[in-house]
């Protein structure tokens, strides 16, 4: 048998980039080689004292699984086991062009013909001996499991019943390539896994022994011959493989390591050595060789990290080289410079598909032959929200500017060294230097210091702080001169602490050695200054100092010190600690990826001529300056944080302080949050080691242990084996802290300087990479000097990188800097081993909360505005330390280890996605289409078919006596009557042919005669077929010239669609316990047949009425920016909506599809084809498919907004041209449209709204801004101030502070002169528009969107003694987000022109809040989804001879067929609401948390309304019962009038039906009602305890009123004024597209607000296309049809029937038109200011009834359009 292989690992939860694979391993080709990289693999199990039914898996470089056996195994009889053995398929190139089917069809042919052959060793309870039993697995299958496919393999084996406990798993490949083993399962309920156990080497059970020693050995190798890729060998070597000796001679490189080039080991390859250089490696093609389980770029999407830095590499860079010709052209513009960000640069396309790797740098352009290379503009530059969506696989940002210039700034210069991605350099001064070291003496220190304390002062205190790159670079400089298109000094710059905390720069030194040819040294120092030579001489030296900073970092800080150092650790822990160690196990996860990453960067990066050489200032140098570096500087014992800052004199020892130190500068942002971060690492490291090592004796006895260290010390960094400063490895404390050190370097100190790269360096004159030209100062000649003073401008451009270093420096950086999808970050996920072992685990809980804590943590900080150096205008907060983020560029994040960014999420969206996708073409509607132009001609002429048919009608009378019953069928009349002893009677038939139209009522009618014996009974219910093959629909049926009538408004389906007969009641209404005898089989069976099954999909033709959840309104399979979330459920609440039943989509299982216009609705619910009520639908489909697609069709650029308020009022005055619709609807919409004498163009026209057409500035007005929160469209908006402070209800932690910033000074300024804040408190005059709690949760995913912005808002207002409102105060607020901390601001009216500019840009984002609450709670929410519920309950329900089904009717007709428009087509993904206001694809999401939070039934009847909001009070002694808070408030006033009118009117009807309250609670239809609606229409509220009980008739009153009020007076009051008051979109935009000028504006936006604020004005408005489309559809919903049904005007049927309903509803039709008459004397009286002025709109919305048209009044019975 070959050597066995044996492994442990760990869980991996998502799979990082390049880093080890999940289970078992990768097992080699046995074929291939016979050493002990190609053994079979050993799967240990846990000690058989812990056993367990699951054994957890786990992997480790190069072994497989630990498991345990349950019982069964040592049972007396023999037993057959079945295994199941599935592998992960591999992709064929190491990091290749990926294909997924390819990857199936290769395992297919490759695995199916072979088989796996499995030694199960077992270990006696007793001794340990071992014991094996052997069995070949065949493959079985393939198998799709989650996102991946796996390919199963099947064996069964027999155990012997003396066989004892499982020990470890053996497997031998027989394949000729390399297999991932995923899992081994036993029986189906155990899984083979490797981290069940850890072993001390002094615990490891005696039959495991000579197995750890085995793999122990395996993976140590023997120091010989080339390594192939399928091995799995640690060894050590030095760095003699970056250079390429045989292909140029400039290309030879040094050795790194040994005596003269002291440095890390890296792992040993084995190549064969150059001819021209025997002690370099020769150089391969990729890859390069790691051992087999640190290489996952075949069998873990993680490693496309890898891919995208290579395809950076080997695509991007030569393709620069190749279009930026002159590696040494620089930039001749700073705007050259944003060029690379805003239009990127064009290159030519590649066929090798790399590019499409790199969509956040690769763009398509219109030529096939060109892409364009654009970079993200970085964070220090502009705040983003990057990834908002992927479009075609390109993604795109939103972008805000931070802080253009802060690259420029001294203050950001210091900063950085504290906040920025090198804040490992900076150090303490103390020590003075003299001048015959350094030129910056004490006077310029001085001078520098005048007035803050003297030389002394600043040394004493600690003051003073350096960043010292003299004595490493001097050495470096004449050999770095001699390059070309570089330089070099050495340097030092001094700093000053300021009171505040921040550095200040006093000087920068630089020096120049004395030179081979003659010169001597030759040194400047250089100070800020405010004349105009000297201050571009300071830039020039900051940008030297940057690039020097810059190669250190990149070279020391993050190369050396991470990357480089921790590769020996990785090496020595595979070497020395078995799979099974518990050390081995903690440390992994700090260890995955470098390997394979570190190798990559010897290939292409740090080798001779690649990224580094070619763009950093060192030249060919740079790795020869990182081995100095680690000669001078690095020190293991300095490593650990704390020791690193006491070593540079930033901290010092102090057991008082947290963390046991006191930082020499208080607010050191890498400091602080790193000390947190090691403290977390150092208490887990202290529980983990002492649980596993509670006496010290076992940490000496502990061989495997010892040799780690050993090995480490003497070998991995032998070149500094004999330094003092090594740590001992003899106690629990000596481990913990190299332990901990060790997890401290790749997690938090790799992360600390490498994820904020691109945000520091992307924008590369912040970070130079290189200095290519030397100071105009140093010895200059004239015309070099009269160049510099003639454009110093184009010296500091010259200075800075070409165009080819930037532009690869960049690409890099944007990788490098990236997290993926899947990142493993520190605390996040336990490992197996560690989830199994409850102390362990425990320690972990405990690990993960610090984590979660620190996030707080730090956000708090970066919130607060006294640590300067995280919070200022435009300053980036310090997130680099903030353990977990999201995927991308994000300046935050610490992963466990050293890992970098992966684009699985775009390989996905390739390779993922095979299916194609159809288009879908919409047609333009014609006349006879689904919303055809319906006229009475049109249906007469349908009814004339009906001419050549027979027509059939059942009857069903009843009376108490006969219980009789006849039926009229479409053949022939029959009838059943019923003696009155119950007997059925005989049938009576007729025939019903046509006679003609009536004159009056343009109906057409059908006549039969039948004989009816005289003890037939009454009539109470019609039965009728329809033979026809089309529907047909009946207004009614009369018999006996009216005396008994049928209202039956009903379409009648074909009985070849359905053969059901369709039952029609009689007029008169009965209570369920009241129904004839002979009616309530056929009352019920007519409610059943409304209810439905709740199964299948609904036809056109049904009648159904069920409940679903708002699971519509995406179409992920579309497009996945297109999935919404559902609303209805725990985590969206919201009312329900009508089931159709459609299919659901198959990217989401939860979301319905989406059909083409119409969406289902009960036959009976749409009118389309016979009223001409519908034709707002008609419009309304009108404009929503023929008028919106014109104008993206004529209006290309969707962001392009009004260049000038006249552009906005042609709109009105002129209109504009779009091409000719055709179909006719150009006659729908005659308001809209208007014909000219061209035949190829339309005008677009808008009607003037009212507000304007009376007084064109009324929108600019204060008073008109608060006025319109008491008439305007949204009058529930409003409420009075009852505490003080405002505070938010908000988690402060997430949101930040929850006290609002406008303060009683703030109101006491503002009302000064009026009365006091306490009075004006007390005497109940301030008043507020709340958004802040609504919105705020939004805010920053709002932000993400492209195009809008969004604002919590809070908009104070006082009452005058005139009875208007004025504004005090509006505070805009932002909640933190991964960046920033929480931004509030506080507007006020203000005469200064800036202050005056701000408030009217305050009052537009408040406005497009208000709009957006208005369309989405107010009136989408509150009025017609929440009324959905009570239609489908009605019917479900409610009988319809049932009396309150017959009160209800009127208020719930054409409500459903309207919502069910909305939600194809305005409520939709992508749909007007969502491409027109603020929320974006939120818009709805925030109407569902609106329902959560606000929406009470209870609180929807009007008085209980205002009562909620503090806008009235009880009081019994006045009108209607309340007493409002502003006497003058007329939507309350007239509201008040309407509500009065209902309730009397339902009052009269509920006691004339329920004259006693027994009936109420008796009537089982009723109690069914309320309670569906509740638990089901309503079911998210259900047990909710504020819903009225129905018990009484008061109980009903209140019910039913506030329903019919919701439909009728409440939504008439937010609907039909809107064309009026938003028609002229400045008055209430839908959108606020830009941001404050005021919030982090860089100094271009401050100075752009200043010169033409009203640009700002323009650009925050809606865009053309967004403003059109809004005023379009405003035209439509505000507007009356000619036969619209206002309330209180037409009697229905069944109310004319009985004489006391007749009665009282002529009572509310008195009333109803005695308040028209109110309402026009309260409009006249000049008393009521907020009705009556100069150019004011009259209150008239509540005015019952109206003409046809936009009238601005008009209250409908029903939510219509």
């Amino acid at each position: 048998m070959l050597n066995t292989r044996i492994s442990s690992s760990h869980t991996v939860h998502n799979l990082p980039p390049l880093q080890n694979p999940f289970v078992g391993g990768a097992i080699a080709d046995n074929r291939s080689s016979s050493s002990a990289a190609y053994s079979p693999t050993a799967f240990r199990l846990p000690n058989h004292t812990k056993k367990s039914n699951t054994a957890l898996t786990r992997y480790i470089p190069g072994n497989i699984n630990a498991i345990s056996i349950p019982s069964f195994i040592s049972s007396t009889k023999t037993t057959t086991v079945k295994a199941v053995i599935t592998i992960q398929p591999t992709i064929t190139a190491a990091i290749g062009s990926i294909n997924l089917d390819v990857i199936g069809s290769i395992f297919y042919q490759a695995i199916g013909r072979a088989y796996l052959n499995f030694e199960y060793c077992l270990m006696d309870a007793a001794n340990g001996n071992q014991k094996t039993v052997s069995g070949n697995a065949s493959y079985g299958l393939f198998s799709s499991v989650g996102s991946a496919g796996l390919h199963v393999y099947n064996c069964d084996f027999k155990v012997p019943d003396d066989f004892g406990n499982i020990g470890a798993v053996v497997v031998e490949n027989k394949l000729s390539i390399g297999v991932f083993f995923k899992t081994i399962a036993l029986d189906n309920n155990i899984t083979f896994t490797c981290d069940s156990w850890s072993y001390l080497p002094s615990d490891t059970p005696n039959g495991l022994k000579p197995l750890r020693t085995k793999d122990l050995e395996s993976l140590r190798g023997d120091g010989k011959g080339e390594r192939k890729l399928s091995e799995r060998i640690y060894d050590y070597d030095v760095y003699n493989d970056l250079g390429s000796p045989d292909s140029s001679a400039d290309l030879a490189r040094p050795v790194l390591g040994g005596s003269e080039h002291p440095y890390p080991r890296r792992c040993r390859t084995g190549r064969k050595m150059t001819t021209k250089d025997p002690l370099s490696e020769s150089r391969t093609v990729l890859p390069f060789y790691v051992p087999r389980d640190e290489d996952f770029s075949e069998i873990k999407d993680i490693s496309f990290g890898a891919r995208a830095l290579y395809t950076v590499l080997h695509a991007v860079v030569p393709i620069l080289d190749s279009v930026l010709t002159g590696p040494n052209k620089g930039f001749s513009l700073f705007t050259d410079i944003n060029l690379l960000f805003n239009e990127g640069i064009n290159v030519p396309n590649s066929d090798n598909g790399l590019l499409s790797f790199l969509p956040n740098l690769i763009h398509d352009v219109s030529s096939a032959a060109d892409t364009i290379i654009k970079f993200e503009t970085p964070e220090t530059m502009e705040s983003k929200h990057q990834n908002h969506f992927l479009l075609n696989c390109l993604y795109v940002y939103v972008q805000f500017h931070r802080d253009t210039f802060s690259w420029a700034r001294d203050e950001e210069f210091c900063r950085e060294m504290l906040a920025g991605i090198n804040p490992y350099r900076i150090e303490l001064v103390t020590v003075v230097y003299g001048p015959a070291e350094s030129a910056i003496t004490k006077e310029i220190v001085e001078e520098q210091i005048g007035g803050l304390m003297s030389f002394e002062e600043a040394l004493e205190q600690k003051k003073l702080f350096l960043l010292d790159y003299n004595d490493l670079l001097l050495p470096y400089v004449n050999k770095v001169r001699a390059l070309n298109n570089t330089t070099l000094y050495g340097s030092r710059t001094l700093m000053f602490l300021t009171p505040a905390g921040t550095l200040r720069p006093l000087a920068i030194e630089l020096t120049r050695p004395p030179t081979d040819d003659g010169k001597p040294q030759w040194k400047h120092v250089y100070t800020p200054t405010w004349e105009a030579t000297g201050d571009w001489l300071w830039k020039l030296a900051k940008a030297q100092v940057v690039s020097h900073d810059s190669f250190y970092h990149q070279l020391v800080s993050h190369w050396l010190r991470t990357h480089c150092a921790t590769e020996p650790y990785i090496i020595a822990t595979n070497r020395h600690l078995s799979q099974m160690h518990p050390i081995k196990r903690l440390l992994t996860p700090y260890f995955r990826f470098t390997m394979q990453i570190n190798a990559l960067a010897r290939l292409l990066l740090i080798n001779a001529e690649g990224v580094i050489e070619s763009t950093f200032g060192p030249g060919k140098y740079n790795v020869e300056l990182s081995s100095e570096a680690y000669d001078q500087q690095w020190r293991f014992d300095q490593e650990a944080l704390p020791a690193n800052l006491i070593s540079r004199g930033m901290a010092v020892e102090d057991p008082t302080a947290p963390h046991g130190l006191k930082l020499a500068i208080e607010d050191y942002p890498f400091a602080n949050d790193g000390l947190l971060i090691w403290d977390a690492i150092k208490e887990f490291a202290t529980s983990y080691v002492n649980h596993y090592y509670p006496q010290a004796n076992l940490i000496e006895s502990d061989e495997e242990l010892q040799a780690w260290w050993t090995d480490i010390r003497t070998v991995g960094h032998g070149d500094k084996k004999d330094e003092p400063w090594w740590p001992q490895l003899k106690t629990q404390d000596d481990l913990i802290q190299i332990v901990s050190t060790i997890m401290w370097v790749p997690s938090g100190h790799h992360s600390a300087v490498n994820f904020g790269q691109y945000d520091y360096a992307g924008y590369f004159p912040n970070r130079p990479s290189t200095a290519r030209t030397k100071m105009p100062n140093e010895d200059p000649t004239p015309e070099e000097w009269d160049a510099f003073i003639k454009r110093p401008e184009d010296a500091l451009l010259n200075c800075f990188p070409s165009k080819s270093q930037a532009t690869k420096v960049m690409s890099v950086l944007n990788i490098l800097s990236s997290h993926s999808l899947d990142e493993e970050y520190i605390g996040g996920n336990a490992e197996a081993s560690w989830a199994a072992e409850p102390a362990i685990k425990a320690a972990f809980d405990v690990f993960n909360g610090r984590f979660k804590e620190l996030e707080g943590i730090i956000d708090s900080r970066n919130a607060n505005p006294e640590l300067r150096n995280r919070n200022g205008a435009g300053l980036v907060p310090y997130t680099l330390l903030k353990p977990y983020s999201g995927s991308g560029v994000t300046g935050k994040g610490v992963p466990n280890s050293i890992s970098i960014y992966n684009v699985k999420t775009i390989f996905s969206s390739f390779a993922g996605k095979s299916k194609k996708v159809k288009g879908v073409i919409n047609v333009q509607p014609t006349v006879s289409g689904a919303l055809a132009d319906i006229t009475v001609g049109l249906v007469g002429t349908l009814n004339l078919l009906l001419q050549i048919l027979t027509v059939s009608i059942d009857f069903f009378i009843s009376r108490d006596k006969y219980r009789s019953n006849l039926f009229f069928l479409l053949n022939y009349l029959f009838s059943y009557g019923y003696e009155a002893s119950g007997k059925k009677k005989e049938t009576v038939t007729a025939y019903a042919s046509y006679s003609g139209s009536d004159d009056w009522t343009k109906l057409y009618q059908y006549k039969c005669d039948f004989e009816v014996f005289e003890d037939f009974g009454e009539i109470g219910a019609v039965l009728v077929q329809n033979e026809h093959h089309k529907e047909t629909y009946i207004k009614n049926i009369a018999l006996d010239d009216g005396h008994v009538t049928f209202t039956c408004e009903s379409w009648i389906h074909s009985k070849h669609d359905n053969s059901s007969k369709r039952i029609f009641f009689t007029n008169k209404s009965y209570l369920p316990s009241e129904t004839p005898e002979a009616l309530k089989s056929l009352r019920e069976k007519d409610l059943e047949s409304l209810r439905g099954n709740g199964e299948g999909q609904r036809k056109s033709f049904e009648r159904i009425y069920d409940y679903e959840r708002y699971n519509d309104l995406g179409d992920p399979d579309i497009n996945s920016d297109l999935a919404r979330p559902v609303l209805g459920g725990e985590n969206h609440p919201y009312p329900r909506r009508l089931r159709t039943g459609r299919e659901m989509t198959s990217t989401e299982p939860w979301s319905e599809s989406r059909t083409t216009l119409p969406f289902y609705v009960p036959r009976d619910e749409d009118f389309s084809e016979i009223k001409g009520a519908t034709f707002g639908a008609r419009t309304l489909y009108s404009v929503l498919h023929a008028i919106l697609p014109t104008l993206d069709s004529v209006l290309t650029d969707k962001n392009k907004g009004f260049s000038s308020f006249r552009d906005i009022d042609l709109l009105y005055d002129k209109g504009f041209d779009i091409p000719p619709l055709e179909n006719g609807l150009l006659s729908a919409l005659p308001r809209i449209l208007k014909d000219v004498t061209s035949s190829t163009k339309t005008v677009l026209q808008f009607k003037t709204p009212r507000s304007m057409d009376r007084d064109s500035f009324n929108w600019f007005r204060d008073e008109e801004f608060c006025r319109q929160t008491l008439v305007g469209l949204n009058p529930y908006g409003i409420q009075l101030v009852k505490e003080w402070p405002l505070m938010s209800k908000l988690d402060p932690e997430v949101y930040g502070p929850a006290e609002s910033t406008i303060t009683k000074e703030i109101v006491e300024q503002e009302i000064k002169g009026f009365m006091t804040f306490e009075e004006a408190l007390e005497e109940k005059k301030l008043f507020l528009l709340d958004y802040h709690d609504l919105l705020l949760p939004y805010v920053n995913k709002v932000r993400e969107l492209e195009a809008t912005t969004l604002y919590g808002s809070r908009t104070l207002m006082f009452l005058t003694s005139t009875g208007t409102l004025r504004p005090l105060a509006i505070e805009l607020t932002l909640p933190p987000n991964n960046r920033k901390p929480q931004w509030k601001h506080v507007y006020t009216p203000c005469w200064d022109a800036t202050g005056s500019w701000l408030w009217k840009l305050a009052k537009v984002h408040v406005l497009a809040h208000d709009s957006c609450h208005h369309q989405l709670v107010s009136h989408c929410l509150r009025t017609h989804c929440v009324t959905e519920p009570y239609i489908i309950a009605t019917n479900r329900h409610l009988s319809k001879m049932h009396p309150m089904q017959r009160l209800l009717y009127p208020h719930l007709r054409y409500t459903m067929q309207i919502n069910g428009l909305a939600r194809q087509a305005l409520i939709n993904a992508g749909g007007i609401i969502e491409s027109t206001f603020s929320l974006g694809k939120y818009s709805m999401q925030l109407s569902s948390d609106a329902y959560a939070q606000k929406w009470r039934f209870d609180q929807e009847a009007l008085p209980v309304d205002l009562i909620s909001r503090g806008m009235a009070v009880e009081d019994p002694s006045a009108p209607h019962g309340i007493k409002l808070r502003i006497e003058d408030y007329p939507f309350a006033n007239d509201g008040l009038l309407l509500w009065d009118a209902i309730k009397q009117w339902v009052t009269t009807y509920v006691n004339h039906y329920y004259p006693q309250t027994d009936l109420v609670e008796s009537d089982e239809e009723l109690q069914s009602w309320w309670t569906e609606i509740r638990t089901v229409g309503h079911g998210d509220k259900k047990d909710e305890p504020w819903w009225p009980q129905l018990k009484t008739q008061q109980d009903l009153i209140g019910i039913v009123s506030t329903i019919m009020w919701v439909a009728s007076g409440h939504h008439s009051a937010v609907n039909f004024g809107q064309y009026d008051y938003a028609g002229y979109f400045p008055n209430r935009p839908t959108i606020a597209r830009t941001k404050m000028p005021n919030e982090d504006p860089t100094t271009e936006e401050w100075q752009a607000f200043l010169k033409n604020p009203e640009d700002v004005l323009l650009n925050c408005f809606p865009s053309q296309v967004q403003a059109t489309k809004v005023i379009s559809i405003l035209d439509v919903l505000s507007s009356h049809s000619p036969d619209e049904e206002y309330i209180g005007v037409n009697m229905e049927a069944a109310w004319e029937a009985e004489p006391v309903i007749k009665v009282a509803f002529h009572e509310l039709n008195g009333r109803l038109k005695e308040l028209e008459g109110i309402i026009d004397s309260r409009n006249n009286d000049s008393k009521l200011s907020n009705r009556n002025g100069a150019g004011l709109i009259p209150y008239e919305l509540l005015k019952p009834f109206s003409e046809p048209g936009m009238t601005g009044k008009g209250v409908p019975y029903s939510i219509s359009i």
